[in-house]
C-alpha cells in the first residue's frame, strides 16, 4: 500500500497479521474514568486544553514502538 503524507510518499507492507482498526463516532457518555484517550486541542494561559477532539484508545499496548511523548502518561 502507498501512503502520501506531508513530507512524502511512503510504502507500507501488510500481512496476515496486520491489525486494521477503524473509528467511529463517539459522544460525551462513551467517556469513562480510567480510559486511555489522545487529546488534540489548544491550551489556554493557565493549562487548560479547549478539546477540538478526543480519541479513546483500547487499553492493548502490543505492536506500540513510539515512546510517550515528554510530559504525558499512559
Amino acid at each position: 500500500m502507498t501512503v502520501s503524507t506531508v513530507q512524502d510518499v511512503t510504502t507500507v507492507n501488510l500481512s496476515a497479521s496486520t491489525q486494521i482498526e477503524k473509528s467511529v463516532e463517539g459522544a460525551l457518555a462513551d467517556l469513562q474514568p480510567g480510559m486511555r484517550v489522545l487529546v488534540n486541542g489548544e491550551r489556554d494561559s493557565a493549562g487548560n486544553i479547549a478539546a477540538s477532539r478526543i480519541t479513546i484508545l483500547n487499553n492493548d499496548f502490543s505492536g506500540l514502538d513510539q515512546p510517550a511523548a515528554p510530559g504525558t502518561e499512559p
